[in-house]
């Protein structure tokens, strides 16, 4: 299989891991709609860009952030192996409900003379 470097969701820019997951159109949609600033062009790197978003005092959590980033590049796979292509609002829903998820599966509840037993909640795709 052959592999391009120009990045599959906009078809248009050379694939980084800053374009995809930060400043390609979809994924600057996604982080606007959520409040998250956008990497301006002076900086460089995505761990420097995640470490000044976590030192942020910003409405959304890093939880979210992460996984909205997952669904960035799971939207990226997508275009790749099934020719499907989501929108910010489908992303940032399926993030969301996916950190709902989680966040259920984490619950503990203190059953069983007091060992943890974690209610599971996640089913497989």
């Amino acid at each position: 299989m052959e592999v391009s470097e120009i990045c599959p969701v906009c078809n248009f820019e050379t694939e980084t891991i800053i374009h995809c997951l930060i400043s390609c159109g979809l994924a600057r949609d996604c982080w606007q709609r959520l409040g998250v600033p956008v990497i301006s062009p002076g900086e460089r790197g995505f761990i420097e860009w995640l470490e000044k978003i976590v030192g942020c005092d910003l409405e959304v959590q890093v939880e979210e952030v992460v996984v909205v980033l997952w669904h960035l590049w799971f939207n990226r796979n997508k275009i790749i192996w099934r020719n499907e292509n989501g929108s910010a609002t489908g992303i940032i829903g399926a993030a969301r409900n996916c950190l709902t998820a989680w966040r259920e599966a984490q619950v503990q509840t203190g059953e069983w003379g007091g060992r943890p037993h974690l209610e599971e909640k996640w089913v497989k795709p």
